[in-house]
């Protein structure tokens, strides 16, 4: 059952990184991509300090299953961390490259129209 929310969790992750990449690009352009692929690198970093803050003590224990604990929860926290990032990601794109949406040109020139067609 672990294993089954483990292969959720990652291809959760990997979607949201797609979802919020394909959004940066579509929204931001040039700009948008750069800003989606900082936050990403960013996001590797902390996936590292954290195996390096948590998991690099355990490695001089010598006992039986020693340094399991630390290891569950690397793995935890560096999932949570690659699942929240790129929500929230999504929600600042969203945000920060508002005017740019493809699709919001599209619906002020068919807001446009029918106004006009109201007033005549």
């Amino acid at each position: 059952m672990v294993g089954i929310l483990w292969i959720l969790a990652a291809l959760g992750a990997i979607a949201g990184w797609i979802v919020s990449g394909i959004m940066a690009s579509q929204r931001g352009g040039l700009e948008g991509r750069k800003f989606y692929f900082l936050q990403l690198g960013l996001s590797i970093l902390a996936v590292v300090i954290l195996f390096l803050v948590i998991v690099v003590p355990s490695f001089n224990c010598s006992g039986f299953l020693c340094g399991l604990y630390e290891i569950f929860i690397f793995m935890g926290l560096g999932t949570l961390v690659l699942l929240v990032w790129p929500l929230i990601l999504i929600a600042v794109i969203k945000n920060k490259f508002k005017g740019n949406s493809p699709t919001s040109s599209a619906l002020k020139e068919d807001l446009i129209d029918d106004l006009e067609n109201e007033i005549q």
